[in-house]
């Protein structure tokens, strides 16, 4: 076998290591987010959305009290997830607004929504969980709550233009009642257990004061009762 000449070495290291080497890092104005992303548009773009993001919840409530990174990746999160949120790392990872649509399933009710804005509410959900996870209890242990809140203002983040084409791949079935809410429903059935969050958290008497409720533990899902 003959042997590989310098330029052919260098051009190898370039193809396996330069994209590992290409990646943005950006402080986000005065905040303690960190976003890091393959090209300074997108990592502009996410820190707009991050700092849109942050305002929207606290206006919900949900504060942020620990520095976050939020990493967007060409290939998306390792976990199998669309979006994940690391509690022990304090950090979000995401998949490209491209690679986002990509990944949806073929008969996901998120395809009704542009991408710009569907990468943006996922932004708003994972920033939900980071917000909530240092409150009363972690993802792993009240893992409905945590979805009720992230999902609930998610779609409430959305141009209502947008969030009224997702809400049409699922019609409404009435009142929606707490009781519902579970980890299995979630498995189960996310998209659906997204729409009747929105749905709940928008009936009359609930909202951001019924969100403030669940962090100050007056709200007991049934998954956690048990």
């Amino acid at each position: 076998m003959r042997s590989l000449t310098f330029i052919q070495i260098s051009l190898f290291i370039v193809l396996c290591c330069g994209f590992a080497t290409a990646e943005q890092t950006q402080q986000c104005s005065e905040f303690d987010i960190q976003v890091i992303a393959p090209d300074a548009e997108l990592v502009d773009r996410t820190c707009a959305a991050a700092l849109r993001a942050k305002s929207f919840l606290q206006g919900c409530h949900l504060v942020q009290s620990r520095p976050l990174v939020i990493r967007v990746r060409r290939d998306g999160p390792h976990s199998g997830l669309l979006a994940h949120f690391s509690l022990r790392n304090d950090e979000i990872v995401l998949p490209t607004p491209r690679f986002l649509v990509d990944i949806l399933a073929k008969d996901s009710g998120y395809r009704a929504i542009p991408s710009e804005h569907l990468f943006n509410s996922f932004v708003v959900h994972e920033m939900a969980h980071a917000f909530f996870g240092r409150t009363r209890c972690g993802l792993e242990t009240c893992r409905a709550g945590h979805e009720y809140i992230a999902y609930a203002l998610q779609l409430e983040s959305l141009p209502e233009e947008q969030r009224t084409l997702f809400l049409a791949e699922f019609p409404s079935r009435g009142n929606v009642e707490i009781g519902i809410f579970n980890d299995f429903y979630h498995d189960l059935m996310p998209e659906r257990f997204a729409v009747d969050a929105w749905r709940h958290f928008s009936q009359p008497g609930f909202g951001c004061s019924f969100i403030n409720d669940i962090l100050l533990g007056q709200v007991t899902f049934p998954s956690e009762a048990e």
